[in-house]
């Protein structure tokens, strides 16, 4: 899911009691319309920050330095972006926030759950749900990789990015290229 507005933003946040010295370099990331914060983990003088640019002023050694890490941390937030998109999920400046941080949640995978369903149904076979039922939803499961296979291209899906499209679609699958199996309404 592509976002509306994208920004970036580096700053030097001035602490409550600041009275001199340097500051640290914050990023503000910004993905429709909500924001979040993150620590650069470098500092710099706020007489020396060019608001315009998001970069120091000067040519000293210091300064390219920490001008061309705000550049690589810039970069790591558009790849991490990309790398959202290709996988389809969805772009907050959390999920970003938490790519560049490392706190990302694997995310759950749609035929990964309806396995783990199956195996937990297979083992309640013949005492809670006749084998047949659990023969269905293996075929149900097999019939939903396929579909995702035929659809999307993808050998999985994420669960957070199933839609009613998704479910329509997948009716659509069974009844048109599956048509042998009778949908119950």
């Amino acid at each position: 899911m592509l976002e509306k507005s994208f920004s970036l933003l580096f700053y030097p946040k001035k602490p409550k009691s600041y009275e001199s010295g340097e500051v640290p370099i914050y990023l503000r990331v910004t993905v429709n319309g909500k924001s979040k914060e993150l620590t650069t983990k470098r500092q710099c003088e706020p007489e020396r920050w060019n608001k315009y640019a998001q970069r120091l002023r000067g040519t000293n050694e210091k300064t390219k330095t920490i001008n061309a890490y705000l550049d690589t941390v810039e970069r790591q937030v558009h790849e991490a972006r990309q790398r959202l998109i290709e996988a389809r999920s969805p772009i907050t400046a959390e999920t970003l926030r938490n790519t560049l941080t490392g706190q990302w949640e694997q995310p759950r995978m749609l035929l990964e759950i309806f396995q783990e369903h199956n195996n937990q149904f297979a083992r309640l076979a013949g005492t809670e749900y006749a084998p047949a039922t659990v023969k269905r939803y293996d075929t149900t499961l097999e019939h939903t990789r396929a579909f995702i296979k035929w659809k999307y291209n993808l050998s999985d899906i994420e669960i957070t990015s199933l839609t009613f499209t998704f479910a329509t679609d997948f009716e659509y699958y069974l009844k048109s290229e599956k048509s042998a199996i009778t949908i119950v309404q």
